[in-house]
């Protein structure tokens, strides 16, 4: 049997517009600099749903915005047991210096921010067991939770650095056909694995092509790329088809695999979960979804056009819904929000809403439990 461990946090990227602000900066070796942040506001309520839930606080972001071109889906957020963290990418906003932001995650305070001289590329922001870490150019930067520097590693080829993410206290970067292992407390590389025909990463396991490219198989790369089981797909499409659609929409819960059939696949927006031992399908989801689903403990979170879906990872089973609605001016906004970004912790589950620029934290509980819309 797999042990049961993991926690894939990913997350989104924005940059805000508002009154200017004198904050505290993170120990990053730069002089203080004032930069916009997102306002807070009120125009997102809730309408109805079969479990407690409560906005706590909401933001809105003015100009000069994100550019949301960087990054995979949730990539520049992400949310731990004290902070919502974002990255303001500063393409924008000339003035202004890439940084990474710090908000109280019951609050929506700022705590803190961290920058550095420069910044090119973004690419991801994790939550981890001590803290934070950062994906950018060609560097890992560990942060603590007061937003300081603990170290860099800034040794890794050119573009071989797009994701991170922690299982039992180890950092795996994947790296096209290799999967870096840093040491958290050093990020000092333990060891490189090869990797071929990789597909997804998930915990401290890959999903691979086999040989003949027929079907797929889950290996361990704790135990240096051991095969764990072969899936066979439900779909029947054929495997060049296929691989788009898992990558990087990979996640587990216990000894469940769980795949996310993005927008951006030729098929219809669905979940797909399989039996990590035996690579059978165990359970199927066909509720649409915009942008990506996040997992926070057992809990799967998807946004579709009836507001927030909440499924139990383990067997599929919804488990709740939330209604939501903006209003601004006393006017309802009908427009449909299709572009989502998620990140969440425990009962907290944070919305970056793409197309009106709006930021919604939301205090969950989930005592009842109901099948329908």
């Amino acid at each position: 049997m797999i042990p049961v461990k993991g926690n894939i946090q990913k997350g989104l990227l924005f940059t805000v517009f508002a009154i200017a602000i004198v904050v505290v900066y993170a120990s990053s070796g730069l002089q203080q600099i004032t930069c916009p942040v997102a306002e807070k506001s009120s125009v997102w309520s809730i309408d109805s749903s079969n479990v407690s839930a409560q906005i706590l606080w909401q933001r809105e972001e003015r100009k000069p915005r994100t550019t949301i071109s960087v990054g995979s889906e949730n990539s520049g957020v992400a949310a731990s047991q004290t902070h919502f963290m974002f990255w303001q990418d500063g393409a924008d906003s000339p003035s202004c210096t890439p940084q990474l932001y710090a908000f109280s995650a019951s609050t929506g305070d700022e705590q803190w921010r961290f920058a550095r001289d420069q910044f090119i590329t973004f690419h991801q922001v994790v939550s981890l067991t001590d803290g934070y870490a950062l994906v950018v150019d060609q560097s890992v930067i560990k942060l603590d939770f007061e937003g300081r520097k603990i170290w860099e590693n800034n040794g890794f080829p050119s573009r071989s650095t797009q994701m991170l993410y922690e299982a039992d206290r180890i950092l795996y970067l994947p790296s096209n056909d290799k999967v870096y292992k840093l040491s958290s407390q050093t990020g000092k590389i333990t060891e490189v694995i090869p990797i071929k025909y990789p597909i997804a990463y998930f915990d401290k396991y890959a999903v691979v092509a086999n040989d003949e490219g027929s079907s797929l198989k889950v290996i361990s790369l704790a135990e240096s790329g051991r095969t764990i089981s072969t899936l066979g797909l439900f779909d029947v499409a054929p495997l060049q088809q296929a691989l788009p659609m898992l990558w990087p929409t990979t996640d587990r819960y216990k000894n469940t695999l769980i795949f996310y059939y993005n927008v951006y696949s030729p098929a219809p927006t669905h979940i797909d979960a399989y039996d990590l031992n035996t690579g059978k399908l165990v359970w199927r989801s066909t509720s649409d979804f915009y942008g990506l689903p996040i997992r926070v403990d057992d809990k799967l979170i998807l946004y579709n056009s009836h507001g927030l879906q909440i499924l139990d990872a383990l067997n599929g089973q919804q488990l709740g819904w939330i209604k939501l609605s903006r209003t601004v001016n006393g006017v309802v906004d009908t427009i449909p929000q299709t572009h989502i970004w998620l990140a969440g912790y425990g009962n907290m589950i944070f919305i970056n809403y793409r197309d009106t620029w709006d930021i919604v934290a939301i205090k969950l509980g989930l005592s009842q439990l109901d099948t329908s819309f």
